[in-house]
């Protein structure tokens, strides 16, 4: 079990080191923007539901956009606020492992709307895992939450999904 102290520094390190990766700025998530705030919130819960462990202790529930961690938000608006240099240095205090570099590689490069599909199909075969073995089904039950997305968006994320190995086949 790890501390309140240790965790106290282990999460801000996990979530700063997103944060460089993804190439943001404290001003970027403190900006009136919500795209730097919704892939940092979409591609945790992609890390978090691939089974790394840095980031299973944030809590989601399912918001507009997506699964949301309201203790995910407080960290990443206490690092933009504390700036650049703090940010930098807890990233500097996480040791990533090779699937979180190589996930947060092929995530950096999608869209707002590429994350929040699949954030979104993540957390529903989380609470429906038999849904993995059915895509058609899969898609529909997403499409119950977010009636927006179409058939074939959907379809071509989980499919990608399945190729990365983050939907069991």
């Amino acid at each position: 079990m790890v501390s309140q102290r240790s965790e106290a520094v282990e999460l801000p390190a996990t979530v700063a080191w997103v944060i460089r990766r993804l190439g943001l700025r404290a001003s970027d998530i403190l900006g009136q923007s919500r795209g730097p705030r919704v892939r940092i919130q979409k591609i945790v819960y992609i890390l978090r539901a691939a089974g790394i462990e840095a980031y299973k202790a944030f809590e989601y529930g399912m918001y507009a956009y997506g699964p949301y961690s309201p203790s995910l938000a407080v960290i990443y608006y206490m690092l933009a606020r504390q700036g650049d240099e703090a940010i930098e240095r807890f990233a500097s205090l996480h040791n990533p492992t090779p699937l979180e570099e190589e996930l947060v590689e092929w995530l950096r490069g999608k869209e707002e709307d590429w994350l929040e599909a699949a954030a979104t199909i993540l957390m529903i075969l989380d609470e429906s895992p038999e849904l993995a073995k059915n895509i058609k089904k899969l898609v529909k039950e997403v499409r119950k939450i977010k009636p927006w997305i179409d058939k074939k968006t959907l379809t071509t994320v989980a499919r990608e999904l399945i190729e990365r190995n983050l939907i069991p086949t």
